[in-house]
């Protein structure tokens, strides 16, 4: 087609399944996005200031009845917009038989999309089974109602969609890769302006909003309503969460471990942690109980209580150590979130440890085993400072 018009033609190769696996995406998510980037690519190349697409009514109506099916909101069903910056779908509101009854009429030939009979892809049962079934049971005019149903959800959305970015503008907290709330101004908020406001943020995160169903949206507006923890996992690699008196929505850690690895810490002199920012500097001295023990992030630990060798590293899941003052053992886990460390900033906390035991979780608090008593005689002073 290309050649007998003489038009130019660009072509690009991506592994769409392996993309899809590795950001835990739907495969046909995953090619809509690399296709649209493409098509945007494109245009500011050749200069182009509109990208025209083939989607009609017909599709108009599949997209409605693929995103319910899904539990979407009225965002969602509301369906493709008629422009979409550089994108216009100027066949939008023309059904498919309008289109092939035109070609047919001016003797051109259509071609057809082998992969839209292949019965594997929800997008397809829906075109194939789904409609036609719907048609005859129920109602011939299908297509009509739902093609009306979405025009009218569009047009009440963005009476919402302005009244919700307003309240975005005004109270968002936008970091680098995260948008965060209060979760006192945010549960003041109707419902519906919060799942709406949760869209805006998740687009701020990641910067489209493929694969944002209504339900994960609706579960944290019903733990904000009731005042609870939640933590819900997206599709695309996000994450919602409260944390304490915020909401945070950001993308998801890679992996759960921890980003300090593993170093061997002297008795004396100096440990870099380049990758959280911070020093270590130790020494050894005699123990004098007139001299004031020291505060924060600078501990004193009986010497003789420690069994080399010292090491720092990331805390695990399954760490345990009795925290100074208490009798009984605890889960670090539970420690980080008594004390209200931030999930994230936990993953940068050192862990000082010797050959049997955790003795310091730096900056936070040291292990009652190795405090000095009456029987003291020497000390191990553990310095933390951050670098930078």
């Amino acid at each position: 087609v290309a050649e007998n018009w003489n038009l130019p033609v660009t072509m690009i190769e991506a592994d769409i399944e392996e993309i899809s696996k590795r950001e835990r995406r739907s495969f046909q998510s995953v090619a809509r996005e690399i296709r649209r980037n493409h098509l945007l690519q494109s245009a500011d190349s050749l200069g182009a200031s509109r990208i025209a697409t083939g989607h009609q009514a017909d599709d108009q109506v599949e997209t409605f009845l693929f995103r319910l099916l899904r539990g979407s909101g009225p965002k969602g069903l509301g369906g493709m917009n008629y422009r979409e910056g550089k994108l216009i779908k100027p066949l939008l509101n023309v059904w498919r038989r309008e289109i092939e009854d035109y070609c047919q009429a001016a003797g051109l030939s259509p071609r057809m999309d082998w992969t839209n009979r292949e019965m594997k892809y929800e997008r397809n049962r829906i075109r194939n089974q789904l409609i036609p079934y719907l048609e005859r049971e129920f109602s011939p005019a299908l297509r009509d109602i739902v093609f009306r149903t979405a025009e009218i959800l569009r047009d009440e959305e963005e009476v919402m969609d302005s009244l919700a970015e307003e309240l975005f503008q005004n109270l968002a907290v936008v970091r680098e890769e995260s948008v965060q709330f209060y979760v006192k101004e945010l549960a003041r908020q109707p419902r519906a302006l919060v799942r709406r406001i949760l869209r805006r943020s998740i687009q701020r995160v990641k910067g489209e909003l493929l694969d944002v169903d209504f339900l994960p949206l609706e579960e944290v507006a019903e733990a904000l309503e009731a005042d609870e923890s939640f933590h819900i996992l997206m599709e695309g690699g996000l994450e919602v969460y409260r944390e304490y008196d915020r909401i945070v929505a950001t993308k998801r850690s890679v992996s759960g471990e921890s980003d300090l690895r593993e170093r061997e810490l002297p008795l004396e002199g100096e440990l870099d942690i380049p990758e959280a920012g911070l020093v270590l500097k130790t020494r050894e001295m005699d123990y004098n109980r007139e001299s004031p023990i020291p505060q924060g992030n600078t501990v004193w630990m009986d010497l003789d209580k420690i069994v080399p060798p010292l090491k720092v590293r990331g805390w695990r899941g399954g760490d345990r150590f009795i925290p100074l003052g208490m009798k009984k053992i605890k889960k670090l886990q539970d420690f980080f979130v008594d004390s209200k460390v931030p999930r994230r900033a936990r993953k940068r906390v050192p862990i000082v440890e010797d050959f049997h035991k955790i003795v310091w979780v730096a900056g936070l608090r040291m292990d009652q085993r190795v405090r000095i008593d009456g029987d003291t005689k020497r000390v191990l002073e553990i310095e933390l400072r951050r670098v930078g």
